[in-house]
């Protein structure tokens, strides 16, 4: 768990988790509550870089002041200088890794269009 994580690596004592959520919307709805509770104003909001915009709607939509921290960032193959022309020739072919990213993708946007008509 992350929590336990920050707990060991960063001695961090006190960690606020939620747990009663299904979904991003519910999660930002319950920890807001949570940090009224114990005073916070502003928080770090770490996820993974697709995820972000989504994530940060709900937080602000649910009154939360975040500071967006990504990671995971995906980014394309990197290609060598010394390659020889015939070492790119599958670039053309297409990926499971790349169908993977555009469905993530379509999530996240629909899922951003539908907080948005919340």
């Amino acid at each position: 768990m992350a929590a336990e994580l920050l707990k060991q690596e960063f001695s961090i004592e006190h960690i606020i988790t939620e747990s009663a959520s299904r979904d991003t919307w519910q999660n930002a709805h319950n920890t807001a509550e949570l940090l009224k509770e114990n005073n916070f104003t502003r928080v770090l909001l770490v996820t993974h870089a697709y995820h972000m915009r989504r994530a940060r709607y709900a937080f602000e939509r649910s009154g939360v002041d975040v500071i967006p921290m990504a990671t995971g960032f995906f980014s394309a193959r990197l290609q060598s200088k010394g390659r020889a022309w015939y070492g790119w020739w599958d670039d053309w072919l297409p990926r499971a890794s790349s169908l993977n990213r555009s469905s993530i993708a379509l999530h996240e946007y629909l899922g951003l269009l539908v907080y948005q008509l919340r």
